[in-house]
């Protein structure tokens, strides 16, 4: 997967400083992230849900698990990148889209 950072932020045409940018770099990672989550928390049962709320919390949590759990799971993360992506590149203003997109 791309990573959303400072210099693909400038390409897409965010305005800021590197700090600025850095920052909506980590608002946006932070958003995929949970649009990630919720998508593959659809498809876990109930016992895998509670087995990602253990790794999780004990910092264990593994690409190999979440794969095995959720074969869906790399297209999930493709999806909701490219639907991240493509709403900060669509967007007017870039800066509030991602700000926005925190919940």
């Amino acid at each position: 997967m791309q990573r959303i950072d400072v210099e693909w932020l400038r390409k897409a045409g965010v305005p800021g400083t590197n700090q600025e940018l850095q920052s909506l770099a980590d608002d946006a990672y932070s958003v995929l992230e949970l649009r990630i989550g919720d998508k593959i928390s659809q498809e876990l049962n109930d016992a895998q849900l509670e087995e990602a709320e253990r790794l999780a919390a004990e910092g264990t949590m593994s690409i190999e698990w979440l794969e095995e759990a959720c074969p869906e799971y790399w297209k999930i993360v493709r999806t909701e990148y490219a639907r991240l992506r493509r709403g900060i590149l669509r967007s007017g203003n870039k800066t509030q889209y991602i700000l926005s997109q925190k919940g």
